[in-house]
């Protein structure tokens, strides 16, 4: 039975689904109604792409797409320039929150121009 309200998309066979990845990265472009989410590799590429609403049952079904593709790790343990940074921070006075707001922040946009290189340029 079709239902008028499902999405024209359909996930893909089983037999064409991604296996996981092993360890990966998740970044999130938060906004306030929906956040962007990209799971990218140890290596940098990236994985996938998709948005999620910007409520509790958003972030996690945000968490249990990312899943799939790998175990998450934060990027905190996971760079040593994000572990650089924090330390440095540390020592000039900044507090543990001020210097996770600059990280998101940083995270943020380095995912977004990731996703941004991914999409095809508009048609003319």
């Amino acid at each position: 039975m079709a239902n008028s309200t499902m999405s024209s998309t359909l996930p893909a066979p089983k037999s064409h689904r991604r296996r996981p990845a092993g360890e990966v990265v998740l970044g999130v472009d938060t906004h306030r109604d929906a956040h962007v989410a990209s799971v990218l590799s140890l290596t940098g590429a990236v994985l996938a792409t998709d948005e999620f609403r910007a409520t509790a049952a958003g972030y996690r079904d945000l968490l249990k797409w990312a899943r799939k593709s790998g175990t998450v790790r934060r990027a905190a343990r996971v760079d040593p320039r994000t572990q650089d940074y924090y330390e440095r921070r540390i020592k000039e006075g900044k507090t543990r929150r001020e210097i996770v707001r600059c990280l998101k922040r940083y995270a943020a946009r380095e995912v977004f121009h990731l996703v941004k290189q991914l999409q095809p340029a508009p048609r003319s």
